[in-house]
């Protein structure tokens, strides 16, 4: 059995995705062609097409080497387990934050992209740059949520419950991603006990409020339409600013 690196431009994108095609045998038709059995699999890794600046260069060079790497190991565990060999967990050192960065690569053109890209930046702050998969735990998974929980925002002030559960349901994205890929055998989020984030509630102006805020002086009224404007998104009509 062997396994190949396959590069396919994705449809309407500038990106070509990385694929490991693995190759187990072959087989003749009944008109004596031979057909080779073969899957392909998605290693979450993108290029840029004919990259532009060097950055997009490097990010290219890079992203071949450690997909073949990979490759390497998928070949090497296939051949151990044709072979009879026990199979270990090949995949407990490779980089976990490497992979988060390639699915959040792969948003670059989806409005998310700021919000993965802002969720990974969170998590490179709490694991650093060489965490592997061999050290996400169900006891890894409960401190980075405790890490959230506890963290401030720039303001000063703790991350809203929002925010908490946007950056732990990307974390648990790519951990459920690692699951489908096969590059984890288990699911440390299954077991861990959630952390209960209170809901905020929600701060609102009623109508006699903001009417008041029209009839309010303001040294810049350039800001203060602005403000109003976005007060009434979607219910336009319900008061006019002379």
């Amino acid at each position: 059995m062997t396994v190949r690196l396959k590069e396919r431009r994705q449809e309407n994108s500038k990106k070509i995705s990385i694929l490991a095609v693995t190759y187990k045998g072959q087989y003749k038709t009944p008109d004596g062609k031979v057909k080779l059995i073969r899957s392909e699999k998605s290693l979450g890794m993108y290029l840029y097409h004919k990259p532009k600046t060097s950055v997009e260069r490097e990010h290219n060079k890079v992203t071949r080497q450690r997909a073949e790497k990979v490759r390497f190991l998928m070949e090497s565990d296939l051949q151990d387990s044709h072979y009879g060999f026990t199979k270990n967990n090949t995949y407990k050192d490779t980089n976990f934050l490497d992979y988060y960065s390639n699915i959040s690569e792969a948003k670059r053109d989806s409005p998310s992209y700021g919000v993965w890209q802002s969720s990974l930046s969170v998590f490179r702050s709490f694991a650093g740059a060489d965490i592997t998969f061999g050290e996400i735990t169900e006891r890894f998974c409960e401190r980075f949520l405790s890490f959230l929980c506890s963290k401030n925002s720039h303001r000063g002030c703790k991350l809203s419950s929002s925010t908490i559960r946007h950056h732990f349901y990307r974390f648990s994205y790519v951990v459920n991603r690692a699951l489908s890929d096969r590059i984890i055998t288990e699911n440390p989020l299954l077991k861990i006990k959630r952390l209960k984030v209170r809901d905020t509630e929600p701060i609102y102006l009623t109508l006699n409020e903001l009417q008041s805020l029209v009839n309010t002086t303001c040294s810049n009224l350039e800001l203060k339409r602005a403000f109003i404007f976005s007060c009434l998104t979607g219910c336009v009509g319900l008061i006019f600013i002379n």
